[in-house]
């Protein structure tokens, strides 16, 4: 998340001189920013109490060790800003009250990280500070997006990024490239979360069409901090102060944020721009996996870059922290777009390979990514027929969605034990804002129907209806689906439609044709986990 100081000065060195709990000035200095003379946070704000100069920085270091201290420290210095009237500073220790409350990750501290970013909205509309107001919708809608996945949520993440669009025609909008690459990534997201993919192909193009721009007028700099001008700036003397307000040559005064590095910003429009186009991988040319691996292939070598780079220890463990993040969510991905397609020995591997970064990650690997992998891991050993396996995967407390999965793994069962979870799903997924979730539950709730339901009969429509007919229409029917399993590289319903095909052009006498499908059908088949030829073979003769 960006803010006005750096995203990662949280994990990095403060050399604290002296400081015993007092409200005197105590001096904090920490290593430079990359090498730089980038300095943390705000350094002088008039105290109207004490009539003195105080370090803000101070805020920071009581956070670290009371955070409940260092928020209410923040706090009077917000106070004390406003009450002297200094907009620009009063946007920096808000946005940094946002930053330390979404450290604590409590239900009341987002609540206060929300108001305080609604605040500064407010503040940027008053005084025309139309960037400021942007990027605090963005992190509204970033706040939205990661505190819940429900309908509502996403709703007002959707209002808060309609709040940032609106300001993208001012200048001080256009002059920052790196909001509107962030203001793109956010709206993307909000489309990939209701899984509407007509809007989110056209926004991950718009999205692409932007960094190309932004790529080729080298437009965003080489470094992970960006500035937004700051109109209102009375009372305030025009000259830099330890980088967070900083003046340009026109004698405008800007606020400093700190991001992620430019080469990041490709990296993640790869892997969003793959996770967009990943339900129509394998009828599309396989884009999705191109994306990805191109991601990845990037991102091993920032990773690889930033361990040579000229930087303090902190800064470099914490932004290769981020990095090997961001490459393990792409592998993640790369796996699940790889099981769309039946490549389950290569989406194991893939699976490995985000366990090994988990390792080497520790406490920074999210509990998402954690989760995620289990979940993976119980679809692998499922379509390996392994379900026994995968059962035990499934019945995690933490994977309630995947009783979809429990569902079509447990047919042996009777169906009232899989009416059972299926009641349990319909809590979450009956009316879930991602239409893909909502999609298959409702398959999984019509080919698990009650065995006298039609609903049911007809997922069986060329057995029930077709098998052993004479006719041009069980020809046309076995041939779509032989043609729609091919497009979709299932090798399971590949093998399944051959037999199928095969089957419709013996009965009409056409049996060197025949066979030659069903020779095709068996040679697809012999590539599947023999679990699940086993599960194939004893199906095929019970159907015969």
């Amino acid at each position: 998340m960006a803010t006005p100081y750096d995203a990662d000065d949280a994990r990095r060195d403060v050399q604290w001189n002296g400081y015993q709990g007092s409200s005197s000035h105590k001096s904090i200095s920490r290593l430079d920013y990359a090498g730089t003379d980038y300095v943390n946070p705000m350094y002088l704000v008039k105290n109207r109490d004490a009539g003195q100069y105080r370090n803000p920085a101070e805020a920071r270091v009581l956070y670290r060790g009371n955070a409940r201290a260092g928020l209410k420290y923040l706090d009077k210095l917000i106070e004390d800003v406003e009450a002297y009237q200094h907009v620009p500073w009063a946007y920096a220790f808000r946005f940094l009250r946002v930053s330390l409350s979404l450290e604590c990750s409590t239900h009341q501290e987002v609540i206060s990280a929300l108001n305080h970013l609604h605040s500064i909205f407010a503040t940027s509309q008053k005084h025309s500070d139309a960037a400021i107001g942007a990027i605090a919708s963005c992190l509204e809608a970033l706040i939205h997006l990661q505190e819940s996945d429900s309908a509502e949520s996403i709703e007002q993440a959707q209002r808060a990024i309609a709040l940032a669009r609106r300001s993208q025609l001012d200048r001080a909008v256009r002059d920052a490239p790196k909001l509107i690459a962030m203001t793109h990534f956010v709206d993307l997201c909000c489309t990939l979360r209701r899984f509407e993919p007509s809007q989110a192909t056209a926004k991950m193009q718009a999205m692409q069409a932007t960094l190309e721009a932004l790529r080729e007028g080298s437009c965003l700099g080489d470094d992970s901090s960006f500035n937004i001008p700051i109109d209102h700036t009375a009372g305030m003397e025009p000259r830099s102060i330890n980088g967070v307000i900083c003046v340009n040559a026109n004698g405008t005064q800007l606020l400093n944020f700190d991001w992620i590095p430019t080469q990041d910003i490709y990296s993640l429009g790869f892997l969003l721009s793959g996770i967009c186009v990943a339900h129509k991988n394998t009828s599309d040319g396989q884009k999705a996996e191109s994306m990805l691996h191109e991601g990845i292939r990037l991102q091993t070598k920032l990773v690889e870059e930033v361990v040579v780079a000229s930087q303090s220890i902190c800064v470099a463990a914490s932004r290769r922290s981020c990095r090997l993040l961001l490459k393990a969510s792409m592998h993640l991905h790369l796996a699940f777009v790889l099981c769309t397609r039946t490549a389950w020995l290569l989406a194991d591997e893939q699976l490995r390979h985000v366990k090994a970064l988990m390792l080497v990650l520790g406490l920074h690997a999210l509990d998402d990514l954690s989760l995620s992998v289990q979940y993976l891991e119980g679809v692998i050993q499922q379509a390996g027929g392994n379900l026994e396996a995968s059962l035990s995967i499934f019945q995690s407390p933490s994977l309630a969605i995947a009783h979809i999965n429990r569902s079509t793994a447990s047919r042996p069962h009777s169906f009232d034990t899989i009416s059972s979870m299926l009641e349990d799903l319909e809590p979450i997924c009956a009316n879930h804002p991602n239409k893909a979730i909502l999609t298959a539950y409702n398959f999984v709730i019509a080919t698990v129907s009650a065995p006298e339901s039609i609903v049911r009969t007809k997922q069986c429509l060329h057995w029930k209806f077709f098998r052993g007919v004479l006719g041009d229409q069980a020809e046309k029917s076995a041939r779509t689906s032989h043609q729609s399993a091919k497009m979709a590289m299932d090798r399971l319903w590949m093998s399944v439609s051959a037999g199928i095909l095969g089957d419709a052009l013996e009965i009409q006498g056409r049996g060197k044709e025949a066979e030659a499908v069903k020779q095709e059908g068996r040679n697809i088949a012999a590539g599947l986990p023999a679990a699940v030829q086993r599960v194939e073979t004893t199906t095929s003769r019970a159907q015969a």
